[in-house]
């Protein structure tokens, strides 16, 4: 999941669900109560699966064992009656997982504090909430969306949150293979590929399909490869290249980004053979322990 802010890095969750208690001890909103003014205990209103709460409530238990999370979950509707009935004297201390329909009927309630950050003049009026003080508050899958309107980016992997920062850091400085998998475009490759460089074999490699060159001539220290697919993407093209090198058993596949004007003045086509370098200042590299999504192809 990947949550991006016009201003600061913030998940927000919300939700509840029917009487299945999704936890150790599905409590009522009373109950909770009661186990909260004893300490240690939170309720929570969800409308997320069962097997969603169970990843997300490992890492929290992994964190704060001491903490009882007492789940409620219903559906998206139940769940906003029930923050209706309880304006007055509310139940739950987090909603997690409801639809934007809600936070408008609560809106409308006046149940929603709206929130200015130092900063917010930057923030491109298209984006920006009209009231003051704003609301707002964004959570996508869309990395193009995320890297174009945020100041700052959170990834998590399985409630954990793996990186924050700003769009650039993230793109260009991820935190691991995660990371650069699921924020762009990236290739993974083992260091053998690279025996005419110093690389650290121990260490995973990888590079954005933007900073791959691609030569139509033979030259030293570059990797053969064939192209196998051409998608023309408007502004430029995304090539798709089985490299497979002498003494290799398998190919791999690469992919390499190269602006429209430069493919068409190269005449590039399918079957034909190139040969690729990987600038050092552009390669990336992490820990081998950290598995790459997909090793030999851009995510």
């Amino acid at each position: 999941m990947l949550a991006s802010f016009l201003s600061i890095a913030f998940l927000a969750g919300c939700g509840q669900a029917p009487q299945s208690q999704a936890n150790t001890q599905g409590a009522t909103g009373s109950q909770a109560s009661e186990q909260k003014s004893a300490g240690g205990a939170i309720t929570v209103y969800t409308a997320l699966e069962d097997d969603q709460i169970k990843t997300y409530l490992e890492s929290f238990k992994a964190k704060y064992p001491d903490v009882q999370v007492n789940i409620v979950r219903d559906s998206t509707g139940i769940i906003t009656a029930k923050l209706l009935a309880e304006k007055d004297n509310p139940q739950a201390d987090v909603v997690w997982g409801t639809a934007v329909t809600s936070l408008l009927v609560l809106e409308q309630q006046g149940m929603l504090e709206g929130y200015s950050p130092k900063g917010i003049e930057r923030v491109s009026p298209a984006f920006k909430d009209t009231k003051e003080p704003a609301s707002w508050v964004m959570v996508t899958h869309d990395q193009e969306e995320a890297l174009t309107m945020a100041d700052k980016i959170v990834v998590m992997n399985h409630g954990e949150v793996v990186q924050v920062g700003a769009p650039e850091e993230v793109y260009n400085k991820p935190a691991n293979p995660f990371v650069a998998d699921f924020i762009g475009a990236i290739n993974f490759f083992h260091p053998s590929r690279f025996a005419w460089q110093q690389t650290d074999s121990e260490r995973l490699l990888a590079i954005r399909p933007e900073h791959v060159r691609l030569l139509p001539h033979e030259s030293a220290c570059a990797l053969p490869a064939v192209i196998s697919e051409l998608e023309f993407r408007g502004s430029f093209y995304r090539l798709f290249l089985e490299c497979q090198e002498a003494g290799q058993a398998d190919s791999e596949l690469l992919t390499l980004d190269l602006l429209a004007t430069e493919a068409r003045k190269l005449g590039l086509s399918r079957g034909q053979n190139v040969w690729l370098k990987f600038p050092p200042e552009n390669l990336l590299a992490f820990e081998q322990e950290h598995a790459a999504p997909g090793q030999g192809g851009a995510g």
